[in-house]
């Protein structure tokens, strides 16, 4: 097993790569993260903790620490069988998002020169077509990360029961990336596997795979067949909302309709909108079938706002912990931080109130924890508001109890607001169900 450690020093002493280290050289460690990379295909990140532990200095890097980094780091079932060059590269960091994902060098082998899949030893290291529904060769058993990235055409993506890995952010940044069809189980799945994919309706996997794990943590829509069904049978929305619904693994033309538009209207890509107190049923016909979805429709107010969050979020069986991330997700969601006021010193006296965050969708901290704390008392889970200091500037978050012991969420912090746009796409979880020592870490009360 442990064989290819030679195997790796001995071809690596005639066939190790110089090492790449950027022009700029200054702060190299903080400007730049590195990868090793092995046979021009593997590729491992390299933390800055990770080599100052091993070799102490980027600067002073040589082929014999590249060497020894590869010995500590990578882990033995990992290397090919065949070793022909290690080395190390550099990528520049992103300052919105960490490092991007980077493709591996280009690799020909085992791939037809006219073909869309770069796949070298069971490897998908690139898709470079530009069909909207793509399958995925049986003959991959690992996803490279960023193998789709940016990829504008892809709608829809087959995995065969044939992979067994897929990469950290294997499908970054495909904007119009629908449906994706897991047919087995992986082994592991990259945690920003499908990071901005702000289209994706739902994913097909099987329950108790890793990829059905990854959708619930995510919060993606996730069925166990391709069968097409709406998101659900009844909705519950208050005059003056919008929303849009899901045809699960629908990929053509789908064609909506309302019984009663001056109630809820609808319009092409299936977006709705409360107009009036009453019910309606909202139509989607999709090829020869149609489904239907009863919408009802209540006067907006604070207690209803409270009644419709529970009906919407609250299933059957959900532990207190699953009921406090479903309030924590739905608000992060719906409300927006008040940061145009924020900035210019005029909030207004609703914001700081859970009506605000409730009724108007806009609020800052008080405003957010307020809200929180009056969903959390309806579903009879004990609740506090703490009021504090945070980032310098006073705050206000919540303790809730559960499984016993009382624990910090701060639902303000937990909602991703870029260049001071809420985008409200993606709860963050940095802030939730934390340990008084945790929170202390930035917070004081």
């Amino acid at each position: 097993m442990k064989k290819w450690i030679s195997n790796v020093f001995l071809l690596g002493m005639l066939f190790v790569f110089a090492t790449i280290i950027p022009e700029r050289q200054t702060n190299a460690a903080e400007e730049y993260t590195y990868y090793l990379t092995i046979n021009q295909v593997y590729q491992y990140e390299i933390t800055k903790e990770q080599f100052e532990s091993i070799r102490g200095s980027w600067d002073s890097l040589t082929a014999e620490g590249v060497l020894e980094i590869a010995r500590q780091i990578v882990p033995p079932e990992q290397i090919p069988s065949r070793v022909t060059n290690i080395g190390i590269r550099a990528v520049p960091k992103n300052s919105a998002e960490g490092t991007l994902p980077v493709y591996p060098f280009d690799s020909e082998e085992d791939s037809a020169a006219d073909n869309d899949f770069v796949i070298s030893q069971g490897i998908l290291l690139r898709y470079k077509g530009s069909e909207e529904v793509v399958t995925i060769p049986e003959n991959v058993t690992s996803i490279y990360q960023g193998a789709f990235m940016q990829n504008m055409a892809v709608k829809k993506v087959i995995i065969p029961k044939t992979v067994k890995s897929i990469a950290n952010a294997s499908f970054y940044q495909c904007p119009n990336l629908k449906i994706i069809v897991c047919a087995g189980k992986a082994g592991s799945v990259g945690s920003y596997m499908m990071y901005q994919c702000n289209a994706l309706v739902n994913m097909v996997a099987p329950k108790g795979s890793k990829e059905y794990a990854y959708a619930k943590e995510h919060e993606i829509p996730v069925t166990v067949s391709e069968k097409t069904a709406l998101e659900a049978k009844k909705l519950h929305l208050l005059k003056g909302d919008k929303h849009m619904v899901k045809l699960y693994n629908a990929l053509g033309n789908v064609r909506w309709s309302s019984s009663a538009p001056s109630i809820v209207s609808v319009d092409a890509k299936g977006k709705l909108q409360a107009k009036g107190v009453g019910k309606a049923k909202i139509t989607a016909r999709f090829g020869k079938k149609k489904y239907t979805l009863t919408v009802q429709v209540q006067t907006k107010s604070e207690d209803k706002r409270v009644d419709q969050v529970i009906k919407t979020v609250i299933k059957k069986g959900m532990s207190t912990r699953d009921k406090v991330k479903a309030v924590h997700n739905w608000l992060i969601r719906n409300v927006k931080y008040d940061y145009d006021n924020y900035l210019r010193g005029t909030v207004p006296k609703v914001s700081h109130t859970s009506k605000g965050a409730l009724v108007r969708g806009l609020a800052v901290c008080d405003g957010y924890s307020k809200a929180f704390m009056k969903i959390m008392r309806k579903l009879k889970i004990p609740c506090r508001m703490l009021a504090g200091v945070s980032e310098g500037g006073g705050h206000a978050w919540n303790l809730v109890k559960v499984g016993g012991k009382w624990l910090h969420v701060d639902v303000t912090f937990d909602d991703p607001i870029v260049n001071g746009k809420n985008t409200n796409t993606r709860p963050r979880y940095t802030y939730f169900l934390k340990t008084d020592a945790q929170m202390r870490k930035d917070h004081a009360w």
